[in-house]
């Protein structure tokens, strides 16, 4: 638990530190890209929920048909429910469409945001070795792709696991029915740690690209520093509760604070 405590803070202390990296840098620019990047795809999402839910009501309109008000009263009660009814499965079908993008929304951004990820880990890396990385279309076209890959990777991942505890949560739930008031908030504690990790092994892997590390020898060296992983992965999920803002902020100072923290670290633990 001191382990924990002590390389978690660590971590979120460094985000701190970023702050002023990327000022005293002059990489404030990067900004602006993660908020478009989360515009275009909000702005995709929605139009492609909403035609989601237009076809699927075409199915459901036969059974949820509009009918003329009546002169009865207690009839028009009945007729005015049904026709909400319409109304209310649109409303629910848009909301679920919502969640699921919102569920895959960091991922989504993660993976588009590979390429400027790419530039600003070689630019971070350039000021913290003093080594000049030469840009070529293969090594950057390998780092876009790796950045794709390991952003798919880790978004199956998480949502495997997240499966698998909401599972447990609910056999103990039905199980220990007096012990729900404990069972669920660890379920969420527990469930946030996991999402925190993956986030925290994407930023904290642009790092260990630059060094040269092959994918299964970053995932090795990530899980020996997976409390420094949570820390970083922590601080990104709460700031993509923002909207727009927190997705900017997010992906740019964690991505620059995880590569301060990795260079910090000593060999032995690379």
């Amino acid at each position: 638990m001191k382990k924990f405590a002590t390389h978690f803070f660590e971590s979120v202390g460094v985000w701190f530190e970023s702050w002023k990296f990327i000022s005293t840098n002059r990489l404030l620019h990067y900004f602006i890209f993660p908020v478009l990047i989360s515009l275009v795809l909000s702005t995709f999402a929605v139009v492609l929920i909403k035609s989601g839910v237009d076809y699927i009501m075409q199915y459901i309109d036969p059974y949820v048909q509009q009918q003329p008000l009546s002169e009865n009263f207690s009839e028009n009660i009945l007729i005015v429910i049904q026709n909400l009814s319409k109304y209310a499965a649109s409303f629910v079908l848009f909301l679920l469409g919502l969640y699921i993008f919102s569920r895959l929304h960091k991922y989504l951004v993660l993976a588009a945001m590979a390429p400027v990820m790419a530039l600003l880990s070689d630019r971070v890396y350039e000021i913290l070795t003093g080594q000049k990385i030469p840009f070529t279309l293969r090594s950057f076209i390998h780092d876009v792709i790796r950045g794709i890959v390991l952003s798919v990777r880790n978004m199956f991942m998480e949502f495997a696991l997240s499966f698998f505890f909401w599972a447990a949560s609910l056999y103990l739930s039905l199980l220990l029915p007096f012990l729900e008031f404990i069972i669920l908030p660890v379920t969420a504690i527990v469930l946030f740690i996991n999402g925190a990790y993956f986030f925290g092994f994407t930023t904290m892997d642009c790092y260990l690209e630059k060094r040269k590390f092959g994918v299964r020898q970053s995932i090795q060296t990530i899980r020996k520093n997976r409390y420094a992983a949570i820390g970083n992965g922590a601080v990104f999920s709460l700031l993509f509760i923002v909207p727009f803002v927190g997705v900017s902020i997010a992906t740019i100072t964690c991505t620059v604070s995880s590569m301060l923290y990795m260079h910090r670290l000593p060999q032995n633990e690379l």
